[in-house]
């Protein structure tokens, strides 16, 4: 991004969006959860666009359209790993013809969601506020700008990355089911020779903020 963005970082993370837990010390396997609600799911991101940060050189995007779709299981006794799936996953912009994120200067950029499905894995729950925690894995992306920077989104070392979250119960019946994305392990892998090193590099790592109300509401307990 020779002028990629201070927005292309952020679809990167935001990919999300759509669903994810926010990770803590317990370990999936460790507890069960409880589900109730429906078994198929969908998300929009909730009043904000959802924004994505590059740590180090502070460049920031945002989408003002995600949407998810995906699975999840009911029941009780469950394990946190693989609570639910993520089958698809979009971040958009709702000004551009194209639906590409916007950047500064005119500049967009388009978002390559890979990995799909994403495995989503609770961690934790917490009784006094409704809220769970993990995390979404299995997360790769690609960033396209309309400048031609090029920058590929992994894990640690390459790998699959995961961005972590919380999922709110609704508190009342006209409260809604929030999954608010948050951090992650997403760094930048490699980028081309038209991305502006004070927006990108690689080796960055990403930041998220953003939040995605799910329906149908799902309630989830432990144990």
């Amino acid at each position: 991004m020779r002028k990629l963005t201070r927005n292309t970082l952020a679809a990167a993370a935001v990919m999300a969006a759509a669903v994810s837990l926010t990770t803590t010390s317990a370990r999936a396997d460790d507890v069960t959860f409880t589900v109730s609600g429906g078994t198929s799911i969908s998300g929009t991101n909730y009043q904000l666009p959802v924004v994505a940060r590059d740590v180090q050189t502070g460049a920031a995007a945002s989408c003002d359209t995600g949407s998810a779709t995906g699975t999840v299981k009911n029941g009780s006794g469950l394990s946190g790993a693989g609570l639910g799936s993520l089958t698809s996953v979009s971040l958009t912009d709702s000004s551009t013809p194209d639906g590409a994120c916007l950047g500064p200067s005119g500049i967009t950029l388009k978002l390559d969601l890979q990995g799909l499905p994403w495995a989503f894995n609770a961690v934790s729950y917490n009784s006094a506020t409704g809220v769970t925690s993990g995390n979404l894995s299995n997360v790769k992306a690609t960033l396209t700008g309309s400048d031609d920077c090029v920058a590929h989104i992994t894990g640690p070392g390459g790998g699959f990355g995961q961005i972590e979250g919380t999922y709110t119960n609704p508190a009342t019946a006209g409260d809604p089911a929030l999954l608010g994305v948050t951090t992650s392990n997403l760094t930048i892998a490699d980028v081309n020779e038209f991305c502006d090193p004070n927006l990108i590099n690689q080796g960055d790592t990403i930041e998220l903020d953003g939040k995605f109300e799910i329906t149908p509401k799902l309630t989830i307990t432990s144990p």
